[in-house]
């Protein structure tokens, strides 16, 4: 395959990869706090759900106006938000060139 032959190919390929989109399970590593909404508890602004408060739990998500309605400490949860980490890995040694 010749340098030219190569180029090409390599330029299919990307073009291919840029269409290409796998969904995520949900059990991968999630990296950093991003653009994506995750399926657990984060602390993004999106309000996901309450719950009673457990000692541990971070003071500054207390719903203090529930408190003052029940008399119970309840904690604010959000939506948590990811940039996921995929690795991709290629073989690209000359026995897996091919030329459609």
């Amino acid at each position: 395959m010749t340098a030219e032959e190569l180029t090409r190919c390599h330029a299919r390929a990307l073009a291919a990869a840029a269409r290409l989109r796998l969904p995520l399970r949900s059990r991968v590593w999630k990296g950093q706090a991003g653009e994506f909404q995750g399926a657990g508890v984060g602390s993004s602004l999106d309000f996901q759900d309450h719950r009673t408060y457990v000692p541990g739990d971070d003071p500054r998500h207390i719903n203090w106006q529930a408190y003052a309605r029940t008399g119970q400490y309840t904690m604010k949860l959000y939506r948590e938000e990811v940039r996921p980490v995929v690795d991709v890995v290629l073989d690209a040694s000359e026995s897996m060139f091919f030329d459609p």
